[in-house]
């Protein structure tokens, strides 16, 4: 059943796999997995900052209005 539902990552090169006897070996495609992760990664820590929980709306807004801030600059 993995095999089948696997079948159509290996057809995109998603991930590749190679025969062993009786059993299929699979591995993801690095070149196209660590990018995608690297924005997982990215997206986890802006939007889920504290151990894993993501932000609320609330949260969202505050971040968002603190990093606003943060960009302006004001001189006299």
């Amino acid at each position: 059943m993995i095999s089948h539902n696997l079948e159509p990552l290996e057809e995109c090169r998603f991930v590749f796999s190679e025969r062993k006897e009786k059993q299929r070996i699979y591995s993801l495609n690095r070149e196209t997995a660590e990018p995608l992760f690297k924005l997982f990664d990215y997206h986890a820590q802006k939007y889920c900052p504290v151990r894993g929980k993501c932000l609320t709306e609330k949260g969202l807004r505050q971040m968002r209005k603190k990093e606003a801030s943060s960009r302006l600059h004001v001189t006299h």
